[in-house]
């Protein structure tokens, strides 16, 4: 970015809700394995491959955390491998587990599975255990992407950002679970985030770098007008 076009991000952020308190951009990047965003913790420098679709660091070590959906009919759901049925079972107990206990926005202290994951075992999420409802492990999985992406927000004063047309009404009822969870344990922090929203808000706050604006009214036309 230009530097105009940085100043006019942060006016964008500050509109969406993000109390900057004179922070800067420090690092963006796009697609980012969570490895690099934790290359020097050790216990948060893993494993997972969840891709962030944006990533921005603030100079004052807050991180944010975009998830972007455009025509998707849904976010992503936990998918059966016949040849690794366990996969769930051990990513839980070797990622999520760990980062769960530590993460900023959370449903549970130290969620625990005494029916010894038996939902999980055949690689896939089934409906086979009377505790589902009260599980925070099966809501985890239930709203797999959803809940991956916030359980990286390790630090209070991190922000989760969904961002997604309001016009595809496929999303509503996961739109509803993201409103609904951040009422309880992240308020101000996870943030759904509607395109129709934020063009105009970016062609405003672009109006003095041509080059930005015209960027973005071209993609404003090509997909929501």
């Amino acid at each position: 970015l230009t530097p105009a076009g940085e100043t006019a991000f942060l006016r964008i952020l500050t509109r969406l809700g993000i109390n900057l308190k004179g922070a800067e951009i420090q690092n963006a990047a796009f697609e980012l394995l969570p490895s690099e965003v934790y290359r020097n913790d050790s216990v948060k420098h893993p494993y997972d491959q969840t891709h962030f679709d944006f990533f921005l660091e603030l100079t004052d070590g807050r991180r944010i955390f975009w998830e972007i959906k455009y025509t998707e009919a849904g976010f992503g759901k936990i998918s059966a491998s016949e040849k690794h049925p366990d996969r769930y079972v051990k990513q839980w107990q070797n990622v999520y587990s760990k980062l769960y206990q530590t993460s900023a926005y959370r449903n549970s202290e130290n969620p625990v599975c005494p029916e010894d994951y038996i939902c999980l075992k055949e690689g896939r999420l089934t409906a086979c255990c009377a505790r589902e409802a009260s599980c925070a492990i099966h809501e985890f999985f239930s709203h797999y992407q959803i809940r991956r992406n916030i359980v990286w927000a390790q630090h209070a004063g991190d922000h989760v950002m969904f961002l997604t047309p309001r016009e595809n009404t496929s999303l509503d009822a996961e739109r509803a679970y993201i409103e609904a969870y951040a009422d309880q344990y992240g308020k101000g922090y996870i943030h759904n985030v509607y395109w129709e929203d934020l063009l105009p808000i970016t062609l405003q706050e672009t109006a003095g770098d041509s080059a930005l604006h015209d960027y973005y009214a071209r993609f404003k036309s090509k997909y929501l007008d």
